[in-house]
């Protein structure tokens, strides 16, 4: 097996990890507490105080919805050496994932250069996405994308259960990572092969029993109110349920309240829609789960940009692997929607600047964010859309059979 001292500078990538580590800390203290972090140091009180993470009140005091798993709980004790200490955790996750990418750049090229070094930094660990909702706002959906690479790292090298296990320690965090394991089984020799998905399946389930041994059945909680939020920007149905105002419609009205609250059910039928295409058509996994966790984000109804993270950590680690090429070409294509996301992140780091700076345009910059959200979902839509027919195009240049079912 090559190794990384074998197939880059070593030395020019200690100075990249140097300077990110220097740039990510100063991007953590500088921003303190704000977003989806300033939320989380509520949540986190109970940690510190030995009370249930999930209770909605601490001494007597409404707490913020907590809509995590036992993971982020654990890491939210870090708060007892410094506020910010999950905080420095969750950028050391995108650390972590940037070793994970030059690994698999290494484990497939004799050589790998300094200016591929450079780009996978700017496509991932320094990546507006990031920069905006990890290093500034503090969110915790990067520990999901550092396990999901993990795990697609894992399965290239063919250590199935251990990436089922990446995936189902990623769904103690945040719940979504056990929807992409039926990903990881696909084989394009028709094999299904199952041990990602019962992997991950079991880590998740030993996660929560032993959660529910220490603490009861209080983390249901965190399940049952991510079945139940309201519809978000990115998702369709919040411009349906704006559009249908101006109708008047009872059906209608009927119809999207209908969709938003059976939308867990229709995020499954999406996974197994995925999943079984790739069985059918004989698509690589490694496609199957770029599409496949896109369709996931894009189908269901909370949708904020964060959650993006994990599949622009996807898409960095097949580039940064290179090992297949329709992989490769099928990421290529969703790079509209990929800048997409980037300008939506400093859009929300530029308003947030603006609100800051500027209280005086607060109203105004309100009503104009508040129309830019619900028109968001039109132009991610579109941009997701593009993406699929040109992937499209690149998976079915040649002809596909269906395969026999061997497990």
């Amino acid at each position: 097996m090559r190794t990384i001292y074998k197939t880059a500078n070593l030395q020019k990538i200690v100075i990249l990890m140097v300077s990110m580590t220097a740039f990510s800390s100063l991007v953590v203290i500088v921003t303190g507490a704000i977003g989806d972090y300033a939320a989380y140091l509520e949540q986190w009180v109970l940690v510190t105080a030995g009370l249930d993470p999930w209770s909605p009140y601490y001494n007597g005091n409404p707490v913020p919805f907590n809509a995590y798993g036992p993971l982020h709980a654990a890491v939210g004790s870090a708060v007892a050496l410094h506020s910010y200490g999950p905080k420095f955790i969750f950028a050391l996750c995108s650390l972590a994932s940037f070793v994970v990418l030059i690994f698999a750049a290494s484990r497939t090229r004799l050589e790998v250069e300094q200016r591929s070094i450079f780009l996978l930094a700017l496509l991932f660990p320094l990546s507006p996405l990031v920069i905006v909702h990890t290093y500034a706002y503090g969110g915790n959906d990067i520990v999901c994308a550092l396990l999901c690479i993990l795990a697609c790292e894992l399965r290239a090298r063919n250590m199935f259960l251990l990436a089922g296990m990446a995936l189902g320690l990623g769904a103690l965090m945040k719940f979504y990572p056990l929807l992409f394991a039926p990903f990881f089984c696909i084989d394009r020799n028709g094999i299904a092969r199952l041990r990602p998905l019962l992997a991950a399946a079991c880590v998740f389930a030993l996660g929560m029993l032993f959660c529910h041994v220490v603490l009861g059945w209080s983390v249901l909680s965190a399940v049952e109110g991510g079945v139940t939020r309201e519809a978000k920007s990115l998702s369709i149905l919040r411009f349906a349920q704006v559009a249908v105002e101006y109708t008047g419609s009872n059906a209608a009205h009927w119809i999207v309240d209908f969709l938003i609250d059976k939308n867990s059910l229709f995020v499954l039928v999406a996974v197994a829609l995925v999943s079984l295409w790739g069985w059918i058509f004989r698509v690589s996994w490694r496609v199957v789960t770029l599409i496949g966790i896109l369709a996931v984000f894009a189908v269901y109804k909370v949708g904020h940009t964060q959650f993006f993270i994990v599949w622009s950590a996807v898409i960095a680690w097949a580039l940064a692997e290179d090992e297949d090429q329709e992989a490769v070409e099928v990421s290529r294509a969703f790079f509209p929607l990929l800048a997409f996301l980037w300008l939506l992140s400093v859009k929300s780091a530029a308003l947030a600047l603006a609100y800051s700076e500027l209280p005086e345009f607060s109203q105004i910059l309100g009503k104009l964010d508040y129309q830019w959200r619900t028109l968001s979902s039109l132009v991610f839509w579109a941009f997701v859309v593009y993406g699929l027919i040109k992937a499209r195009s690149i998976i079915f240049a040649g002809n596909r059979r269906r395969p026999a079912i061997r497990v």
